[in-house]
């Protein structure tokens, strides 16, 4: 009796999906939208990264990462005066030489906005691939900016489609956070060891707060829209995550969701 009533079902069910199909219609195409990210060095921003996109994905948009940091790795270095070494034999060195290349970029250009700028020629070439790919409902997730000038002027460009998501963990928490991650890079199982080597990275992002174009996160971090704890116990993410879809649907006029 069943297998006679197989080809039925089948073709019920088949029947059935091809309606749903012809009745789904596409999401309406939606104004581009730029989130930034602020955080000082050893922050968790891989959690704020991924609370980010599952929010944007849920109203229906294709979120794109654009790391600051990776841009440096395109500058030639025959183009900039004493531009450094870039490594990334090490979890630690790549930090490193990332923020004496990010402050050498704004010192050449005089600009405390230059990698700012550099940031929208990225957006520009990658807006350009997803066009042909028809994707029409985007959002950018850029990672993460270190100077205030940078907010200022993605704000002029991008108007009110730019907003910022700084995230706040303490230095404890930030230090031990780049003792594991060294640690993980160099194999080892003991973090301990290597909180000397953290607490020096943490200790440099806040000594640049004296040079003009070096990296000011603590002038930054006010200028934000919205505000995250990233000081969470590993794995445990659901109050991030919910604090940042409330943010999202904000942005886009949720009903039921006041500032």
């Amino acid at each position: 009796m069943l297998l006679h009533a197989l080809p039925a079902s089948i073709g019920t069910l088949v029947k059935f999906f091809r309606v749903r199909a012809r009745r789904a219609k596409p999401l309406p195409p939606g104004p581009e939208i730029f989130i930034a990210l602020v955080g000082a060095v050893g922050t968790d921003l891989d959690a704020v990264t991924a609370a980010v996109e599952k929010a944007i994905e849920a109203v229906g948009y294709k979120p794109t990462l654009v790391r600051m940091s990776d841009l440096l790795d395109e500058v030639v270095p025959e183009s900039v005066s004493d531009w450094p070494d870039l490594s990334d034999d090490t979890y630690a060195g790549r930090i490193s030489t990332r923020m004496t290349a990010g402050d050498r970029f704004r010192e050449v250009l005089v600009r405390g906005e230059a990698l700012a700028m550099f940031t929208v020629l990225k957006i520009r070439s990658t807006r350009r691939e997803l066009e042909e790919e028809y994707i029409q409902r985007r959002a950018y997730i850029i990672r993460s900016l270190k100077h205030p000038a940078e907010v200022d002027f993605l704000q002029k460009v991008y108007g009110d489609n730019f907003f910022v998501i700084s995230a706040y963990s303490p230095q404890r928490a930030r230090v031990e956070n780049l003792a594991r991650e060294i640690a993980r890079d160099r194999k080892f199982e003991d973090a301990e060891q290597f909180e000397g080597d953290a607490l020096a990275l943490v200790r440099r992002d806040k000594l640049e707060e004296d040079r003009p174009l070096g990296q000011h996160v603590r002038d930054t971090f006010p200028k934000a829209d919205f505000f995250v704890d990233a000081n969470l116990p590993t794995g445990k993410t659901e109050s991030l995550d919910n604090e940042i879809r409330r943010f999202v649907e904000i942005i886009f006029a949720h009903p039921y969701h006041t500032p």
